[in-house]
């Protein structure tokens, strides 16, 4: 434990900020889905060496059986003690009473591209925006791996054999405040979105893909400041359908990629800068 606030103090440090602030954004990065060590490694990595672009994993590599591997052994670090404790802390009673959904974050590969499906209901497509597939918890579930394996196969037709999970998450809550989410990793291998045929009584319209590489694009991948912490929320603009994810898919889907991008510099610069940059400019307006 004195190890890990020792390196803690490091990170806030390295980073030109101090305080509660700082300590605040720390267990922001934590609780936004990546493990206690991960994200100290990620932040001091990007800070001491920003311009250094490591090629491993390549993004068309990431979704391979060795890379799925290490993104569930990633994710596995999340349910430990040390991590468990760490986000029931950050919960106050009433939030762990809330109701619980499963959502599904699926991974794929459709014409060799490694890239993550998106459903797009009769609402969406007025909004033009998009979705994963959800499902409120039902007691007959067992867990919410199941009610995220019940959402893919209302809105997206999965079955449930034929779904890879490669783990869960840390906690949500939708934008009202009212449900608390678990999101699932899952990998469907290679697949054709225009194929897959939702359950009659889903809402779903239609789905779309989009490659890794276009999500992890400046041209994809925005950033707009936000008055609460970590005072910046992730924009994804994709190329299929038009369609835009903002708002709390948005975040999750943030630190999905997180996951799955390992340690590439290039894409860690790109997933954690905007995030530091903000956390910098802030504690300098207030000091």
């Amino acid at each position: 434990k004195e190890g890990q606030g020792n390196t803690t103090r490091h990170v806030t440090r390295r980073a030109g900020l101090n305080g509660a602030r700082e300590m605040a954004l720390v267990q922001m990065l934590r609780r936004a889905t990546m493990c206690p060590t991960t994200t100290r490694n990620i932040i001091s990595r990007s800070l001491s060496n920003p311009s250094s672009h490591q090629t491993e994993p390549d993004v068309m590599d990431m979704l391979l059986p060795e890379h799925r591997h290490r993104i569930g052994m990633d994710l596995q670090n999340l349910t430990t003690p040390t991590a468990k404790n760490l986000v029931a802390g950050m919960f106050s009673k009433r939030e762990k009473e809330r109701p619980s959904a499963g959502l599904m974050i699926p991974l794929c590969h459709v014409h060799s591209k490694p890239s993550v499906l998106f459903t797009i209901t009769d609402e969406d497509k007025q909004h033009e925006s998009c979705s994963f597939p959800y499902e409120m918890h039902d007691r007959d579930d067992g867990g919410l791996v199941v009610t995220a394996l019940r959402a893919g196969y209302k809105e997206l037709g999965l079955l449930p054999a034929d779904v890879e999970v490669l783990g869960t998450m840390s906690e949500g809550v939708d934008a009202a405040g009212e449900v608390a989410i678990t999101p699932v990793v899952a990998y469907l291998g290679d697949v054709q979105p225009q194929l897959l045929k939702p359950a009659r009584s889903s809402q779903v319209c239609s789905n779309i893909a989009a490659p890794l590489e276009e999500l992890l694009s400046p041209e994809c991948l925005t950033y707009k400041d936000s008055p609460h912490p970590p005072f910046v929320s992730p924009s994804f603009k994709l190329k299929a359908g038009n369609a835009t994810l903002d708002g709390v898919s948005a975040m999750l889907l943030h630190g999905a990629l997180r996951i799955v991008v390992g340690r590439n510099a290039r894409y860690m610069d790109i997933l954690y800068g905007p995030f530091m940059k903000a956390a910098r400019k802030r504690a300098t307006s207030q000091q």
